[in-house]
């Protein structure tokens, strides 16, 4: 797409031409098709918490009777909808192409704080005898870890 705004001012001209005439963005530092390890990380969370976002819509966790109190019901339906808007995130950042820019590290920002939460209950939890390791260790630690090595330190 090309525009020309005609400005007698040449750096607004050219600054206007870069705008409107700079292509999509792409994938993976401009190479359409390659795939790398945020990429991957974006990818895998979508898919992972889409999942677990959609098994919480029935309104119980798969260690629970199906006899559930509907208040207790509709907590862990909600709880599937906010899995679920974790995983519209991690898809809109990855489906254009912002993995790579401030607005991709704000989002890993977001889910690092989520992962990290999760994390710290899930750590006392543990600690109280209640839950087992690994439900630390998979998916919420190496989220955690991830994303705030890409919202922070990247």
């Amino acid at each position: 797409m090309s525009c020309d705004l005609n400005f007698a001012n040449s750096s607004r001209d050219a600054r206007a031409t870069r705008v409107f005439s700079s292509p999509p963005p792409t994938m993976a530092h401009g190479a359409v098709g390659v795939i790398d390890f945020l990429d991957v990380i974006f990818i895998s969370h979508t898919l992972l918490e889409t999942w677990l976002g959609l098994i919480k819509l029935r309104g119980r966790y798969q260690h629970e009777a199906t006899n559930k109190p509907v208040r207790s019901a509709a907590y862990t339906r909600h709880h599937g909808a906010s899995i679920l808007a974790l995983a519209l995130l991690s898809h809109l950042v990855y489906s254009r192409g912002l993995v790579r820019s401030p607005t991709g590290q704000l989002a890993s920002a977001v889910l690092a704080t989520f992962h990290g939460g999760a994390v710290a209950s899930f750590t006392h939890a543990w600690l109280s005898g209640a839950l087992p390791f690994s439900k630390i260790l998979f998916p919420h630690g190496p989220y955690a870890a991830f994303f705030a090595w890409h919202a922070w330190w990247m």
